[in-house]
């Protein structure tokens, strides 16, 4: 108990609500490092930091996937073999809406999102020379 009163002040319950909504109202936007510390390593080298925010943020992939699944296959596996494993989960909208996909870590979204941008638009580009009666290359 000596170490704790060491090391705190006791607040008034009105000065310790204030201070806790704030940081109630930050936990929606801002994870713990940018609240404390105003910036974080994490998402000042662009990926997504989830540490001590109120919600959590998952991205899914789903709908017709199998015809860029070597892409995705590509991306998502890794050297390490446990962040490697894909976990296919079900979700609840809000909405009322189900959904059926591949969990995507945050730290792999912009790289799939690039290559599947990529990918798709060769796809389209050697469709419409095929309309065209070329030969795709």
């Amino acid at each position: 108990m000596a170490e704790i009163t060491k090391r705190f002040i006791k607040v008034p319950p009105e000065d310790a609500k204030k201070l806790w909504e704030d940081q109630y109202a930050g936990a929606v936007d801002n994870c713990h490092h940018t609240y404390v510390h105003g910036k974080c390593k994490s998402e000042a080298m662009g990926v997504y930091c989830e540490v001590g925010r109120r919600t959590r943020t998952y991205f899914v992939l789903s709908g017709s996937v199998l015809s860029v699944w070597p892409v995705v296959e590509e991306v998502l596996s890794d050297r390490d073999r446990r962040a490697s494993r894909m976990q296919v989960i079900r979700v609840r909208t809000d909405q009322d809406q189900k959904i059926v996909g591949v969990l995507v870590l945050p730290h792999f979204v912009r790289t799939l999102v690039a290559r599947l941008e990529e990918h798709c638009s060769r796809c389209f580009v050697e469709a419409k020379k095929e309309e065209n009666g070329q030969k795709p290359k």
